[in-house]
Parts: structure tokens; sequence; C-alpha cells
């Protein structure tokens, strides 16, 4: 079968730090290739794969996240080769969804993140727009918002049980390590080259306060007591990729900020990337979602889309658990040095 796949521009296939969705599609693209299928991965031209590889990009537009052009010139670099395909599975987003309307190819998205709210409001509109996109669930939790969608499989998150748990910063993310729809796991291309590691952050050091938040706790019902709010835990930041969750070492899952006894937090529940002057934020499909809210607003209601990389202003703040506040701010002089 002749299958495109579609991953977002913005991290190489698969990821030299952390890219949630693309370990999912650097899985699924590898295990068809391996299993005899005439695949094409669309993809930054620095990834790596067993497939054939197709790019606008040659290096991976990280700096422009957050841009529509970059998304779009990249979409459609792969539905105007519609007619190559015999079926095409998305994982870009909502312009994904969108514009495979637009081709005879038979197209299936796959959704990554959840449908409470807002996103889901955006998807009862790409089924009206886009009848005949297919949508795959991870989950049928996630669904339960809205089950009328048009669905046409549940493929949950497989486990690469063939590859070690890598160290904290460089692991793939989720609390399972990937989706591979139809493919067993199979090992990373260029096997025994070594992976390069996250440049230091270029501009400035930087730091990770975690409140105790009375008002947050207030809102999430949880079931753990709250601990006595006092000064926050400041966590040096001096990776350009780090891990927001709780520790198992039976796991192997080390986070750099640590959120300890706050059991709402998923052991892999967020990723805190850099491009050395910004800060983004990214839930790993965390079992309680992870919020954004600025410092001069109302709580937040709505979390964040898994999979969809969120630009931290200098007021917001991040919400994770059932008590769990994080800022991150530039670090004082003797702060993280």
């Amino acid at each position: 079968m002749r299958i495109a796949i579609l991953s977002p521009p913005w991290f190489p296939v698969p990821p030299t730090g952390y890219g949630g969705i693309e370990w999912i599609v650097s899985l699924l693209a590898d295990g068809l290739a391996k299993d005899g299928h005439d695949v094409t991965l669309f993809a930054s031209g620095d990834s790596r794969t067993k497939a054939k590889l197709a790019w606008v990009y040659e290096h991976a537009p990280s700096d422009q996240i957050g841009r529509s052009l970059p998304d779009l010139r990249h979409v459609l670099s792969a539905y105007e080769r519609a007619e190559d395909f015999d079926v095409i599975n998305d994982h870009t987003g909502h312009v994904g969804a969108v514009l495979g309307g637009l081709v005879e190819t038979p197209v299936v998205h796959t959704v990554h993140g959840p449908l409470d709210g807002e996103p889901g409001d955006v998807y009862e509109s790409i089924k009206r727009v886009a009848p005949k996109v297919g949508l795959i669930s991870l989950s049928l939790n996630q669904r339960r918002p809205r089950p009328d969608l048009n669905w046409v499989a549940n493929i949950p998150n497989a486990l690469d049980l063939d590859t070690p748990v890598p160290a904290a910063g460089d692991a793939p993310a989720g609390d399972q390590a990937a989706s591979a729809p139809y493919a067993a796991p199979s090992p990373l291309p260029d096997e025994g080259a070594a992976s390069p590691s996250p440049a230091p952050p270029a501009v400035a050091e930087w730091v990770a306060e975690l409140w105790v938040d009375p008002d947050w706790y207030r809102t999430q019902n949880s079931p753990d007591p709250l601990p006595s709010p006092g000064l926050p835990q400041i966590v040096a930041l001096r990776k350009t990729s780090v891990l927001v969750g709780r520790a198992s070492n039976s796991r192997g899952i080390h986070p750099e900020i640590d959120c300890g006894a706050d059991s709402g937090v998923s052991r892999r529940h967020a990723q805190l990337t850099s491009d050395g002057s910004r800060w983004f934020v990214e839930d790993l499909q965390s079992s309680n979602g992870t919020f954004v809210g600025s410092s001069a607003g109302p709580l937040p209601t709505e979390p964040i889309a898994p999979g969809n990389k969120t630009e931290l202003q200098a007021d917001d703040r991040v919400y994770v658990g059932g008590w769990t506040r994080i800022v991150v701010r530039r670090a004082t002089d003797d702060e993280g040095r």
C-alpha cells in the first residue's frame, strides 16, 4: 500500500531532544516501512526514517512555532501529491484535517488532543466542512465530549518495548511512548549513531518556581490533602528541554521538574522547551491536563491541547495536578549558576 504520513514540521523525526507526536510518527512510519508498505513521511529534512522522506524545510523551523505559514506550506506539499497515495494519515493538527477534505485520496486524521470546550467545537466545524476526513482517537475516553464526530478507529498509544527508556530530558514524551497505528515497534534508523543533545540556552539562564497554590487546589477536587503553602521550590533550567512530572525509579523516569507528592501530576506530564529566548509548554497526554493562565486574569479552565506547543508569555503561569503552579522566569545572579 502507498501510504503518506504527515508529521508536524516543527521538530525532526525522531526528535533529538523531545517531541511527543514526532516519536509517535517515527514508530509508525518505520513500522509500516518494515512491513513492506511504500511509505512517504512528510517531515522536516533533518529527519531520519526508513520511509521515503519529503520536506519543505530542510531544517525543522522550531523558531517559528505558532506561525501559520510554515504549517500551511508543509501540509499543502503533501496534499499536492495526494494522487500518489492510497491513504494519507495526518498528525499535524486542525489545518491538516480541514485540508484533507479537499483531496480524493482517503484521509484519516489522528486526534492528539482533548475535545473539551473550544477544541471540540473546532472538530465539530471540521466535521461539517470536511465530512470525508475520518478521525482516529487514542482512547475511548478521549471521544466522550464529542462522541458523534467522524470516528473511524480507536488506536491506543503503543509501547515500544524493544527500546530502553532514555534518560530524562531525552525521553519520548507522554505516559505512553508512542502511537503506532497498524505498526509493530521497530528500532530507530541509523542504530548506534549518537543523538545530539539539546544545546544549552543561548541567551540567559532560567529557573522554574514550583508553588503550592491553594486557589488552584480548590478548583481541582483533589483527594490528597493540600501541603502547607510557602516559598516556592526553585529549579534551575539548564537544558532547553525539561520534563515536568513525577519520578519513578522503576520506570526510569526522572523529571527535571519533579512535582513530588502531587498525585494529580502524571509521571511524564508536560515538556518545557526553549529556543534560547522563549519558552514553550506542551502537554504529554497527561491524565488531568496542563493549563496556562495569566497572573492578571482568572484561573484557566480549559487545558492546552496535547501535542501543540504553547508559547509562555512573561506573566503566564502553568498549572498542573492538584495544586502545582509553575512560573518560568529568568534567573537572578545567584540562581542557577
